[in-house]
């Protein structure tokens, strides 16, 4: 009898043991700092799965209620899917106790906006080739086609922001690593009542 059992217990833990090397998922990093590959561990061998290339914003300029934000796709993927860009104000960022991604950004969307500027849809301007640029006016959002946001209207003058953004999923490639974060102000002039 107690052999039977011990024999039951070989069995489970031999077909576990096989079952676990066909899902076993391992991140390891390229020798490009910005690229993740994940390998699939099968019996077939690794296959290693690769992301799209960060894109990288700037600040090509500001007033009282806009901050005007430059997405340059990378290379050699570009961002033929688009991409996603996520701000809130440095305030609200160094406030935020709950809980956080790896990056130290809050995982509540309450605490940030969120805009999508697709790169799927007919006649998007955000499918963007390698070193490729469009600029966006956050706090006057042109919502074309393939954009859409969960902020709508203008930015607090005299305010200070911090922005990210990562490039879409285009199969093959898995969505991007999210770029360096960005830090970018509303200037102080006539603030009247048009900021939120």
């Amino acid at each position: 009898m107690r052999n039977r059992y011990l024999l039951s217990a070989l069995a489970v833990a031999a077909l576990f043991c096989a079952c676990q090397k066909d899902v076993n998922l391992t991140p390891v990093r390229s020798g490009d700092a910005n690229q993740i590959l994940v390998t699939s561990i099968s019996a077939s061998g690794a296959k290693p799965v690769k992301t799209v290339d960060p894109v990288k914003i700037s600040v090509t300029g500001s007033t009282e209620h806009r901050i005007d934000i430059k997405v340059t796709a990378g290379k050699p993927s570009g961002a033929p899917s688009g991409f996603s860009i996520q701000w809130t104000t440095l305030v609200q960022l160094a406030a935020y106790t709950g809980p956080v991604d790896n990056t130290g950004w809050p995982l509540d969307p309450i605490a940030f906006c969120n805009a999508s500027f697709s790169g799927d849809v007919l006649n998007s301007r955000y499918a963007l080739k390698k070193g490729e640029s469009v600029t966006l006016s956050m706090g006057n959002l042109l919502l074309d086609d393939g954009a859409s946001t969960t902020c709508t209207g203008s930015l607090p003058c005299g305010t200070a922001f911090v922005f990210r953004a990562f490039a879409h999923e285009s199969s093959p490639l898995l969505r991007s690593p999210w770029s360096a974060t960005l830090s970018a102000a509303t200037i102080v002039g006539n603030c009247g009542t048009d900021g939120l």
